[in-house]
């Protein structure tokens, strides 16, 4: 699926929302990408939109007229147009689904992946519904809709960064954090050379990983 500017997208947004009444949007927060250098970022970028195209193509149980993606360094976005015979209540329902079930994606991709410092970038899902307002330029309708999933997906980055402090600060006060010795032999003799000093969180939560862990105390000044 073709990515464009959001710039670009806008005119044919509008006149959708003209056309049919209402557009969907759904928008993933990556603030906090820009955080890792610069190859590496656009590397994991390119693999949330993929997550998103994807997920959109198997989530389409009621028939979608057309969708738009578009990607700056800040956020993936995706326009979404739904089929006439969709009604506005199921449009919405069917959206929250959507947000939910590339949410789930995400996770499953963070799971595949969780030693690349990628898997622990904090990451936001908004979305929003715009409808057409004859009182109100099309363009600021769409605007507004933009400035809504993105205040959403904030809201659910700050949620989630919240959570992780408040369980990290459990393990340090609780000393729950364990320090485990990894043994570096040598292959010629079979001696230990040294040893790799690990740390993992209790087991069975989403600190348990040493590279979740540190992204969370690194994340939150702890």
């Amino acid at each position: 699926m073709d990515q464009y500017d959001i710039n670009e997208l806008l005119p044919v947004v509008c006149h959708r929302l003209l056309r049919d009444g209402h557009v969907a949007l759904i928008l993933i927060d990556l603030s906090e990408v820009e955080e890792f250098e610069e190859p590496f970022a656009s590397r994991a970028r390119i693999d949330w939109a993929e997550v998103v195209n994807e997920t959109l193509e198997d989530f389409q149980k009621p028939p979608l007229d057309d969708s738009l993606t578009f990607e700056d360094s800040k956020a993936i976005g995706l326009f979404i147009f739904a089929a006439p015979s969709m009604d506005r209540t199921n449009q919405l329902n069917w959206l929250k689904s959507l947000a939910k079930a590339i949410e789930g994606e995400i996770d499953d991709q963070r799971n595949r992946i969780r030693f690349n410092p990628a898997a622990q970038i904090n990451l936001g899902i908004g979305y929003s519904f715009a409808l057409q307002n004859p009182l109100v330029g099309d363009r600021r309708v769409v605007q507004f809709a933009l400035n809504e999933a993105k205040e959403l997906a904030q809201l659910i980055r700050s949620q989630r960064k919240l959570e992780s402090k408040q369980l990290l600060q459990d393990m340090i006060i609780g000393e729950n954090i364990k320090s485990l010795f990894q043994p570096i032999f040598n292959l010629q003799d079979g001696t230990v050379h040294g040893y790799e000093a690990l740390c993992r969180g209790p087991k069975g939560t989403k600190l348990e990983d040493a590279s979740a862990l540190i992204a969370a105390a690194r994340r939150n000044d702890l």
